[in-house]
């Protein structure tokens, strides 16, 4: 896929099921969306973990028919490259995976509420908040994720020491999973929070 390129892939849903797809980042850094019948966006999802690693989405079909995803790739100048796109379940949903969606969707909602300065506090609440549930559903990834945006955020509000805690706890995670690009992003992280207290070395 190329700068500025979309794809959609279709799917049939029945009205009730769970869906979790999947889509691995393999050199680009992707925006996937979950578009019902009808064209009604559902939820997009743009994970601060850049050109490598998954974008999950997860939804509870609302209606019975064709379902799309949509991967695109906003920076029309980005260079081209690989993405691997996967059903990880297609069931009657369980209380967790309800509980997934709905963080998730949380988890969505936070970027549009941290663009905005008279709704940033209430994004770090949602995010604060969403750190148990992705815990107790076993998701690693998205603990990681949650953590970094609450580590942007607060160093974006000029709290690097706030922001040192979480990238700290995110890096920690990241290297108990083997994930050396993930660590390589937080030590970057690290190092402009340190620098921003005045302690380059």
């Amino acid at each position: 896929m190329a700068g500025g390129e979309t794809q959609l892939f279709r799917i049939a849903l029945v009205a009730g099921q769970y869906l979790r797809v999947v889509v691995e980042q393999q050199g680009i850094d992707v925006a996937v969306a979950l578009i019902a019948p009808g064209q009604k966006r559902l939820l997009e999802v743009d994970s601060p973990n850049g050109n490598y690693g998954p974008e999950p989405v997860s939804a509870v079909a609302e209606e019975t028919g064709k379902y799309s995803i949509e991967v695109r790739l906003p920076d029309k100048k980005a260079a081209a490259g690989l993405f691997e796109i996967r059903v990880e379940a297609l069931r009657e949903p369980t209380t967790a995976d309800k509980s997934r969606v709905n963080a998730e969707r949380a988890f969505t909602e936070v970027s549009r509420l941290l663009s905005q300065p008279k709704t940033r506090q209430e994004a770090l609440e949602k995010l604060e908040a969403l750190l148990p549930v992705f815990r107790s559903l076993d998701d690693r990834v998205m603990e990681i994720s949650t953590l970094t945006r609450l580590g942007i955020a607060y160093n974006s509000l000029g709290q690097p020491q706030q922001a040192l805690g979480y990238y700290n706890q995110a890096f920690t995670i990241s290297k108990a999973l083997g994930e050396s690009r993930n660590e390589a992003r937080l030590l970057n992280n690290i190092g402009g929070a340190y620098d921003i207290l005045g302690e380059p070395q």
